[in-house]
């Protein structure tokens, strides 16, 4: 087992048709392996999950893909967020027009009454001077 671990890996790219294949292989030891095979060995379990988190998020953040990936969300959150204030901003202009609208219909409700009462008013003093109605 102690020679599987500390033997080297095979690195040695292949060509295919031009293209490059890299070989990564990782190595997996556990506390208990460890121990056995190294006596100088003196780290908890919780020491070694502590460095393999901490050796797995810092190989991760620098990744090409995985900041592309952050790069790709957060362009898409301020997409969202710019769409979310043109609608917010469509809806208010449209209850400001709506209600503009209905004043208007109000007021030309309001104005023909009024036109009606004149009307009615004129053909009232109309006929008491003895005038035909027009």
């Amino acid at each position: 087992m102690a020679r599987a671990i500390h033997s080297r890996p095979n690195m040695i790219s292949k060509d295919t048709q031009g293209e490059r294949e890299e070989r990564i292989v990782d190595i997996y030891a556990s506390p208990e392996s460890l121990r056995d095979h190294h006596p100088d060995y003196v780290g908890t379990e919780d020491s070694y999950m502590t460095l393999r988190t901490v050796r797995s998020q810092s190989s991760d953040a620098g990744s090409p893909l995985r900041c592309l990936t952050r790069a790709v969300v957060v362009l898409l959150g301020l997409l969202s967020l710019i769409l979310l204030a043109g609608l917010f901003g469509i809806v208010v202009q449209y209850k400001t027009i709506l209600e503009k609208t209905l004043s208007m219909d109000r007021d030309m409700e309001q104005f023909n009454q009024r036109l009606k009462n004149l009307t009615e008013e004129r053909d009232a003093l109309l006929r008491q001077q003895g005038c035909p109605s027009p």
